[in-house]
């Protein structure tokens, strides 16, 4: 596995190109003024290629469509407002080509971008959060059990989180919110099924406050807030990621802390509960930005990588047991 880096400040991305062991190569990808906020890899034109979306943080999307050797098409940009921090992947209308959506902080709004048949994207819908709510992470899932892809945002500004339905035709039901709490300051959330009853539960990471937020699914599109497991002291929880840390087939929780520089992993019990954090130190002055998990050295155990704007470095932990 390889792992793309956004440089918002050097305008390029770094591919970690993985040999399978822990062990990296570097490549840089200039990318000509472009300021990456954001960056994603996924198939978006079904040629089997990985390929990159990339969310300026003003008002552009980037798309390079991938060769496979580690190479690049050029960059293709679409507008998508004010301050798109987050991208989110699905087939919203059943065509069996990928579409995106697009959280737009400063301009309180999703774009739902439509892929087409010629490897380009279209934009074909606009949803509105709410005046000051500035949507930060993006999900999609099946959050209604109607076979349709949902969308779940995070709202930093109104301590929300908005969930639209889908109809399955790019079009979406007015949005459902459900409170994550007073001045929770929320940027990060992340779907999985943490109390096996096969419905999609969310959990969010709230800064402000040093906690992960728990909300289980009814399989309606409405969510009850199951608990709060504390990140420490002055933590600020910034970013977060689901997995299966232990092998037992269920879900984990891994959160970047960027108050303390550190990562905390939950291990989940497979109802809706967690035990108390284990910490990873990161190092002074790291500030973690973005974290996520995959098995990077093939021994079917997921590992960490760990993305630190304070000390413009990528941290990879590795499953030793």
């Amino acid at each position: 596995l390889d792992i793309a880096v956004a440089n918002r400040w050097s305008f390029d991305l770094v591919i970690l190109l993985g040999y399978g062991n822990g062990t990296f190569a570097r490549l840089t990808i200039d990318l000509n003024g472009t300021t990456p906020w954001f960056v994603a890899a996924v198939d978006l034109n079904n040629d089997h290629q990985l390929d990159m979306i990339i969310a300026d943080g003003y008002v552009e999307i980037g798309i390079l469509l991938g060769y496979g050797n580690g190479t690049f098409a050029d960059l293709i940009t679409y507008s998508s407002t004010f301050d798109p921090k987050s991208v989110a992947i699905g087939d919203f209308n059943h065509d069996n080509r990928l579409d995106f959506v697009v959280a737009n902080s400063r301009s309180d709004s999703l774009a739902i971008f439509m892929g087409c048949a010629n490897q380009a994207f279209q934009r074909k819908t606009t949803l509105t959060t709410g005046m000051g709510s500035q949507p930060q992470s993006l999900v999609v899932g099946d959050f209604n059990l109607d076979k349709n892809m949902d969308i779940a945002v995070v709202n930093s500004g109104t301590n929300t989180i908005s969930i639209f339905l889908g109809y399955g035709n790019l079009l979406f039901a007015q949005q459902i919110n459900v409170s994550t709490g007073s001045q929770s300051s929320s940027y990060a959330l992340a779907a999985g099924d943490f109390n096996n009853d096969n419905i999609p539960d969310i959990v969010i990471a709230i800064q402000d406050s040093n906690y992960v937020g728990i909300f289980l699914g009814y399989g309606n599109g409405s969510f009850i807030y199951q608990n709060l497991y504390s990140t420490g002291f002055g933590s600020h929880p910034y970013s977060l990621t689901v997995s299966d840390f232990n092998n037992d087939n269920l879900l984990d929780i891994a959160v970047a802390n960027r108050g303390t520089n550190n990562i905390a992993v939950f291990i989940g019990f497979g109802n809706g509960s967690f035990t108390k954090e284990t910490v990873f130190s990161i190092g002074y002055g790291s500030l973690p930005f973005v974290l996520i998990a995959s098995d990077f050295n093939d021994d079917k155990k997921m590992d960490l990588v760990v993305a630190n704007e304070g000390t413009d470095s990528v941290n990879i932990f590795l499953q030793s047991c």
